[in-house]
């Protein structure tokens, strides 16, 4: 599913719903200091359990979430992100380019 708005592409990516309990098949991001775990399913919905020191904004890591890929981050409406979420989104975007 993807919604062009302002000449810029917007994908939804995933839901992601924090977690504290440890899944089977968790993946683990040292950057982000968080394990994820996908669901089975043409919706992706992933689960995010989070280590004491990660670095991600609190409420990326206890408010469940739609995440939205874009192909330009500068061109993303950055007025209606907040700041500490858009340093998130530029790292899980470098993350995201290493893994993909």
């Amino acid at each position: 599913m993807s919604l062009n708005k302002f000449n810029q592409e917007y994908r939804y990516h995933h839901m992601g719903i924090p977690i504290t309990e440890v899944r089977p098949n968790e993946k683990f991001s040292e950057a982000f200091g968080m394990y994820t775990s996908d669901v089975d399913g043409d919706f992706r919905i992933q689960y995010h359990r989070f280590t004491e020191d990660s670095p991600l904004h609190p409420l990326i890591k206890t408010v469940p979430h739609v995440a939205i890929q874009v192909d330009n981050l500068d061109e993303a409406e950055p007025e209606q992100i907040s700041k500490h979420f858009l340093e998130d989104l530029e790292r899980l975007t470098s993350l995201n380019s290493e893994t993909n």
